[in-house]
């Protein structure tokens, strides 16, 4: 039964909104056309700035871990280049040391 009152409210409207339409002159639709609507639907600057922010989500992430990667790699080379450091001293004591026994055993 309300199923049948919808429909009815329904086509009455339908049949309100042509009786407007029929009224309708080049004049009404100008005004219409050109005036501003009573509720106008505000999507200010906030929503385009959030609409920017996530389309720019994605490049800003990847960015991001770009720049830590970078970091860490330059952290990892520099204690490489550490290592190789001490070993090369290491391995240039052990030659003086080499040469200080050879030279203490050739004078005697």
């Amino acid at each position: 039964s309300s199923s049948k009152n919808d429909d009815r409210g329904n086509s009455i409207r339908d049949v309100e909104a042509y009786r407007d339409l029929d009224k309708l002159d080049f004049t009404k639709a100008a005004k219409i056309l050109f005036s501003d609507t009573p509720r106008k639907k505000k999507f200010g600057l906030d929503f385009h700035l959030v609409q920017l922010f996530f389309a720019l989500m994605p490049s800003l992430a990847v960015y991001l871990v770009a720049q830590y990667a970078r970091h860490e790699m330059r952290k990892m080379e520099a204690e490489l280049e550490e290592k190789k450091q001490a070993e090369e001293e290491k391995k240039a004591k052990e030659t003086e040391k080499l040469a200080e026994e050879e030279k203490g055993q050739g004078s005697d």
